[in-house]
């Protein structure tokens, strides 16, 4: 097993514990809303640590970057593990 491929298993295992943790949250919780929480990569490291990204001056490159840091991060896992098994098809060990 190459190293992308180990990469991209733990991404993707990565994915299925907040999975699960946000499965488990939604069943036990006591406010009687099935709400699924989207967990960003913007909540993980705290939004005071991404203000730099207010100060680009490019609106295209600021608004991809927004984009980035605010979509699911399931989503962003999964997609990363994918993209590594990708690579690992085309330049891992034959």
């Amino acid at each position: 097993m190459s190293k992308y491929t180990t990469f991209g298993l733990f991404a993707w295992l990565g994915c299925f514990v907040i999975a699960c943790f946000q499965a488990i949250e939604a069943i036990v919780s006591t406010g009687g809303a099935w709400g699924w929480k989207h967990i960003s990569l913007s909540d993980v490291i705290g939004r005071e640590y991404l203000l730099w990204v207010e100060g680009i001056t490019l609106t295209v490159f600021q608004n991809l970057i927004n984009d980035f840091i605010s979509i699911p991060l399931i989503f962003l896992l999964f997609g990363a593990g994918l993209f590594l098994f990708i690579v690992n098809a085309f330049i891992g060990p034959r």
